[in-house]
């Protein structure tokens, strides 16, 4: 239920289009508490629903936020949180912001609270979502000029899309260090663990170098979902921080994490600001450790690196074009124009329909049928497969279920599959007592042997050295009969 918010019906002085009144703002229920430096309510504005924070009198700066208002309203990113308004009257200083679902603290810690697509990521999912944060962190320095200042888990937001934004760039006038039993802290009521060490030490206003900092360290917490920076000191202590600070104790990056990855990770996270690189240094970088952290194939990033690439960091995303003009100059450099567009058509439902590829699907395609941008026989084993009746390409367990769904017994469909592309690159769906039945479909080698492809049904083993071959084999088993003709008799899903 929401109450109008009492305060002046007075038009505020016009400083920029952001700066609003206080009767425009219907307020709803409390989020928080008493925080950092103020209460949190949903609201709605102007019709619109949204979330308030109105600043304790002691945050109440009102001069600093008329002087952000000019920078403020020009930020507009898909990676940081959208400010609507500002209201700035007596008694009462707010910001008004678009509403979000959830913070990165959540996703790690309670996924519950979260949209399910963030509930279990994915490694890459991982790399794409700190990648955003980048994006983002690395616009606010670039265009608007000032620091986050606080950068932390609960400032990393999602909206119900799982679309990630950085909030709470807005206070960075707001940031004053205050020491506190003989250390500095920019909040005594929040969590310090991602201050750097200059702010820790000696006060120091924070800054970009600062935030570069904190982000390398919520790139640790967020891949390893731990956040013990700083070996056995308490990153819930901030005297326990202060001390490991003091005693310049590195922060441990995992080993397991790519070289480059480990390279940047330990350039952010030098103790002298100076030394740390800016945030689009970080995020250039953040392509190639994309591409190191994700691809399997050796022979594949080497390919895909060598052709597709900013400068010396390889891009994380192509078109479908520009993967089928690198085909084009190396493994199909002997093919006339008409058999290149023809190839081009064939292998297109192998990779994503909007025309992207990025380094992943690329590995991912490699994994299914082998390094084919080096061997000509595998793209004519690709297009054999694509171009097969039996062949329902890219879709989920739930898609093929509802193909099969009224069909007779022994329809069948083979499809991609996710799960372990290497081991695993295809599965079969079929029809058995008027249910469908899911087969992985083993891959015994990657060289054209006799026994390529394998397949266990009623705990009896079939192999063939073609996939085709195999389901040969399956029909004279009588195990399948017809492929699916393509044509859906129930609404499971959509392929």
């Amino acid at each position: 239920m929401f109450k109008r918010l009492l305060g002046s019906n007075k038009q505020p002085k016009e400083v920029g289009d952001i700066l609003v009144s206080s009767a425009d703002i219907q307020k709803g229920d409390l989020i928080s508490k008493n925080g950092p430096h103020g209460d949190v309510y949903r609201c709605l504005f102007k019709k619109t629903k949204a979330v308030v924070k109105f600043f304790s009198k002691a945050d109440s700066s009102q001069k600093s936020f008329k002087e952000e208002t000019e920078t403020l309203k020009k930020i507009f990113h898909p990676n940081v949180l959208l400010i609507m308004g500002i209201i700035a009257e007596k008694g009462i200083t707010g910001v008004i912001m678009e509403s979000m679902r959830c913070n990165l603290y959540n996703v790690l810690y309670e996924p519950t609270k979260c949209p399910k697509a963030l509930q279990k990521i994915s490694r890459l999912n991982k790399f794409k979502i700190l990648r955003d944060i980048a994006v983002g962190l690395a616009f606010i320095h670039s265009l608007a000029k000032i620091p986050h200042g606080n950068l932390k888990l609960t400032n990393i937001l999602f909206d119900d899309s799982g679309k990630v934004k950085i909030s709470d760039y807005f206070y960075s006038n707001l940031r004053t260090p205050v020491k506190v039993n003989g250390y500095y802290v920019c909040s005594q009521k929040g969590n310090n663990a991602y201050q750097a060490p200059e702010v820790w030490l000696n006060g120091t206003f924070p800054n970009a170098a600062s935030d570069v900092y904190s982000f390398a360290l919520i790139t640790i917490e967020f891949m390893v979902e731990n956040n013990s920076f700083y070996g056995d000191y308490d990153t819930a202590d901030d005297k326990s921080i202060f001390t490991a600070i003091q005693k310049k104790v590195k922060v441990t990056i995992p080993q397991s994490f790519s070289q480059t990855h480990k390279v940047i990770l330990g350039r952010c996270l030098n103790y002298e600001p100076k030394n740390r690189p800016l945030m689009e240094s970080v995020l250039a970088a953040f392509d190639q450790i994309v591409v190191e952290s994700t691809m399997t194939s050796v022979d594949a990033i080497e390919f895909w690196s060598d052709r597709f690439s900013d400068g010396d960091v390889p891009l994380f995303e192509v078109s479908y074009d520009d993967v089928m003009f690198a085909l084009d100059e190396t493994v199909l450099s002997d093919c006339d124009e008409n058999v290149k567009n023809e190839i081009k058509e064939d292998l297109a439902p192998l990779f994503p329909a909007n025309g992207i590829v990025t380094a992943v699907d690329f590995d991912t395609v490699v994994c299914w049928f082998g390094e084919f941008f080096n061997d000509p026989k595998i793209i004519d084993e690709m297009r054999d497969i694509v171009s097969a009746s039996y062949f329902s390409g890219l879709i989920d367990k739930k898609v093929a279920e509802g193909k099969l769904s009224g069909k007779v017994d022994g329809t069948y469909l083979i499809r991609m599959s996710f799960t372990d592309a290497k081991k695993n690159p295809f599965t079969l769906t079929r029809n058995v007592n008027g249910s469908p039945k899911h087969h992985r479909i083993e891959r015994l080698s990657y060289a054209f042997v006799q026994a390529r492809y394998q397949i266990t049904i009623d705990n009896k083993k079939i192999t063939a050295q073609t996939l085709s071959g195999l389901i040969e084999a399956l029909t004279k088993m009588g195990l399948i009969v017809n492929p699916d003709d393509g044509v859906e008799n129930s609404d499971y899903g959509e392929a």
